[in-house]
């Protein structure tokens, strides 16, 4: 990623406009793409961190597009307003937890 934006800085652009566009719906997203814009302007310094951001920005906006508005909203409590852990079971209080498993067994069937 550094290296492909360094040669090229709008090669990610198509990816931010996909974020932009479900930051229309999910205000989480905005200080997430004006992060990701900020450790763009030196891939260099933030290279992990910037495609860990990426990801989880991209998944945040692809759940608001396509995913039920809880599924959406626990992902997006809990890895853009930082408050969560990277383990399992850390989503916040309140999250409908049902309705997110009702989801997984949809998709999985």
């Amino acid at each position: 990623m550094q290296r492909v934006l360094t040669r090229e800085p709008k090669a990610i652009e198509p990816l931010l406009d996909e974020v932009r566009a479900a930051a229309t719906a999910e205000s989480r997203l905005t200080p997430a793409i004006a992060g990701i814009e900020k450790m763009i302007s030196a891939p260099d310094r933030t290279g992990r961190r910037l495609v860990c951001d990426i990801a989880l920005a991209m998944q945040a906006a692809l759940l608001v597009e396509h995913a039920p508005p809880a599924v959406a909203d626990a992902f997006c409590a809990s890895r853009l307003d930082h408050d969560w852990a990277p383990t399992f079971g850390t989503l916040p209080a309140g999250a409908d937890v049902a309705a997110i498993i009702e989801y997984a067994r949809l998709r999985a069937s």
